[in-house]
């Protein structure tokens, strides 16, 4: 028997690899190896795979965070380091999802709103940690530091994608890591970070 689950990560293979508009459910059933029948009775079209489907990758995605942050036995710089790679991760990965022009617009605005709105709260939940602890600097306006963080990934991979540039996504994520520590950091968090490569 063909488990939901399955069918979910076949589905978003074949939407991030020849977009919303093209993949039709025979498609799907042929990827699979199943009837129509079979994957009609697990969704009844393609707009609820595409939903089900997103919505099962965001949650994953969303609750590796949520593990991340709550991991208490890993230091904080090693978890915020993690929380930001891994957003980096997210953000390219929904990035792929909102460039495809085929999608009706209703879908991508209910799963991609609440991935930034997620990754924003956790980002701000950090750097609330990391100047309780003393290692973010109190002078910045560090209610602007997630949005600042999320502008700065997603104008990466939209640069990536607009002009070309080959740098893959983590290549990119160590940079803007790189970046944020640098200017980020109050001198004990910067020589923790040091201390901690």
């Amino acid at each position: 028997m063909v488990r939901r689950e399955r069918i979910t990560e076949a589905a978003l293979q074949l939407f991030a690899e020849k977009g919303y508009r093209a993949v039709r459910m025979d498609d799907l059933a042929e990827y699979l190896g199943i009837s129509k029948k079979t994957l009609y009775n697990h969704f009844p079209g393609k707009h609820e795979l595409f939903t089900k489907a997103m919505q099962g990758r965001v949650d994953d995605c969303l609750n590796l965070l949520d593990e991340i942050i709550d991991d208490r036995s890993r230091d904080f710089l090693t978890r915020l380091r993690d929380v930001l790679r891994t957003a980096g991760d997210v953000m390219s990965f929904t990035n792929l999802i909102r460039e495809d022009r085929g999608l009706p617009g209703d879908l991508l605005d209910a799963v991609l709103g609440e991935v930034q709105d997620h990754v924003l709260s956790l980002i701000r939940k950090m750097v609330d940690e990391g100047l309780a602890l003393g290692y973010i600097r109190e002078d910045l306006q560090t209610e602007s530091l997630p949005y600042i963080h999320l502008s700065i990934i997603e104008s990466f991979i939209k640069m990536e994608s607009r002009f070309g540039i080959k740098a893959g996504v983590k290549e990119m994520l160590t940079f803007i890591e790189t970046i944020v520590f640098s200017g980020l950091l109050s001198e004990k968090g910067r020589r923790a970070f040091e201390e901690a490569k």
